[in-house]
């Protein structure tokens, strides 16, 4: 795996920067708080936002109320995509820091569009890049195994932030790879012992990127 040749986005982010100032020049800007939920699934709404700043985290929940971490919006970006549609949502979208932004309808993104055609072409560009993650999603649950999830997402999450370090706890790791905490602490603790990364209280931290790839092509080669 070349993540350099993967186009997909686990962390959304400035995808749309050029919307960012005929949205603010035409809607109202509003403050929501870290918790706050702008959709839950079940529920039906015709709102999308668009966000200034601020971090939202995407989740699937099933009837158990088990959830997953599928995807997270930063700034420039716009979620609810599943709003475009009146039926019911499938994901539910909750503040995980205060977050600014700007609330709208599809017929509110129409009439933008009208009057800005050139950004058409930029927002069919951001679908396909939620489309892609999704798709990527359905292939890692399918097909790949807990630790080739984990370090895919590892090295994914590196690439998407040019950072090394992970803030997520294992439990937020384990949501995001759907995965149980005891699995993906194992794992863990397997990579600390061999030096590819270290492990903090929320956090964890990529020592050795080569290291993850190596483990990643001995998974491979086993499989």
């Amino acid at each position: 795996m070349e993540i350099d040749d993967l186009a997909i986005r686990f962390v959304l982010k400035d995808d749309l920067l050029s919307l960012r100032k005929v949205l603010c020049d035409r809607f109202l800007i509003q403050e929501y708080p870290k918790g706050h939920c702008f959709n839950r699934a079940g529920t039906t709404s015709d709102y999308l936002y668009f966000i200034l700043d601020g971090q939202v985290d995407v989740y699937t929940l099933n009837e158990q109320g088990y959830v997953r971490l599928i995807g997270i919006h930063q700034r420039n970006t716009l979620f609810n995509l599943d709003n475009l549609v009146n039926e019911p949502a499938i994901i539910t979208t909750i503040a995980n820091t205060k977050v600014t932004g700007i609330c709208v309808t599809m017929n509110d993104l129409l009439t933008v569009l009208k009057e800005h055609p050139e950004h058409y072409a930029l927002l069919l560009s951001y679908l396909s890049k939620v489309l892609r993650l999704m798709c990527y999603d359905a292939i890692e649950q399918s097909i790949r195994d807990v630790k080739t999830r984990l370090l895919h997402f590892l090295l994914l999450y590196a690439h998407n932030n040019e950072s090394m370090k992970i803030p997520f706890s294992q439990q937020r790791i384990a949501s995001a790879i759907n995965a149980s905490r005891i699995q993906v602490a194992r794992i863990l603790a397997e990579l600390k012992a061999s030096g590819v990364i270290e492990l903090h209280r929320n956090s964890v931290v990529i020592c050795s990127l080569d290291g993850l790839l190596e483990a990643l092509e001995e998974r491979n080669e086993c499989a």
